[in-house]
């Protein structure tokens, strides 16, 4: 699942900067505009949904339930449906930034920056989740995590990609609240350098830290330790 989010991601993201390309030739670039504007927020649901996957896998591969501060059963689901929630809350504001009327316009981008704001408090609120979970581990280690898995690498991973969408919210948030005449609306390199590269960094992230080794759980519990690639050692592999 977390894969198949990771593809979206990198097809959502491609087609929204394709469709800012033909904004600057078209000649109905407000169109081009909300298409884009709102295939980013499409893209960045679908990279949260998979670090908050990650991390609920991360948990059970441990055998660390206990450590969790919220049950792992239902850890993803939780801030997923958040996710979900707010991406439609955005899509709705969205809709009325590109309604002809000023009133609703400006509505709309206040709904997206109420929206933003909120998303910016989840995620700090998931990182922090994390970090206990990862401190309690150290602390209380399972047999799990103190064999050869490489645990702490993928976690470091998800700190990596979570910051990186962070920083990418704040500015996106700011950016809504100076409104289509402020400084980033107006220097477009703010998009690619606070967008567009924490977005790829994420992909990056992903292809080079957890494709090698797809994090998933036996039924059972248990583990068969395998060395994918000579360049990856300490993988693990679970028997499907």
């Amino acid at each position: 699942m977390s894969q198949r989010l990771t593809y979206s991601h990198l097809i959502v993201e491609s087609i929204a900067y394709m469709c800012r390309t033909i904004m600057y030739s078209s000649p109905r670039p407000f169109t081009s505009y909300i298409i884009s504007s709102v295939l980013t927020l499409v893209a960045r649901a679908f990279s949260a949904a998979t670090i908050y996957m990650i991390l609920r896998r991360i948990v059970r591969l441990l055998q660390a339930e206990h450590h969790s501060l919220i049950p792992v059963n239902r850890l993803s689901k939780l801030f997923v449906c958040l996710e979900i929630m707010s991406f439609q809350v955005q899509g709705a504001g969205a809709g009325m930034q590109a309604a002809k009327d000023d009133i609703l316009q400006r509505a709309g981008e206040i709904v997206i920056v109420a929206v933003l704001v909120l998303q910016i408090i989840i995620f700090c609120l998931f990182l922090s989740v994390t970090l206990v979970f990862h401190r309690r581990t150290l602390k209380q280690p399972t047999h799990v995590s103190l064999g050869s898995l490489q645990w702490e690498l993928h976690l470091g991973g998800l700190y990596g990609a979570g910051v990186l969408l962070l920083v990418r919210d704040i500015v996106r948030a700011v950016e809504y609240i100076q409104g289509h005449g402020g400084y980033i609306h107006k220097h477009g390199y703010f998009l690619y350098v606070f967008d567009a590269a924490p977005m790829f960094g994420i992909m990056l992230v992903m292809a080079v830290i957890y494709a090698p080794c797809l994090l998933q759980q036996r039924q059972g519990g248990e583990l068969e330790e395998a060395t994918e690639s000579p360049s990856y050692e300490g993988t693990v592999r679970v028997k499907a």
